[in-house]
């Protein structure tokens, strides 16, 4: 039997946002600059952590 383990992260600084929710380009790019060179900060971190 194969388990396959995940996460989902939670945020707690970012308003209305959950990790079941769909991020489309176009609702990134509505976004704050300051947030999404956050977003794009944290995401890559996560990978280098991989």
């Amino acid at each position: 039997m194969l388990f396959r383990l995940g996460y989902a992260a939670m945020t707690l600084n970012l308003e209305k946002c959950s990790p079941s929710g769909t991020v489309t380009i176009t609702n990134f790019n509505r976004l704050p600059d300051r947030i999404r060179n956050r977003i794009i900060r944290i995401s890559e971190s996560e990978f280098e952590i991989c």
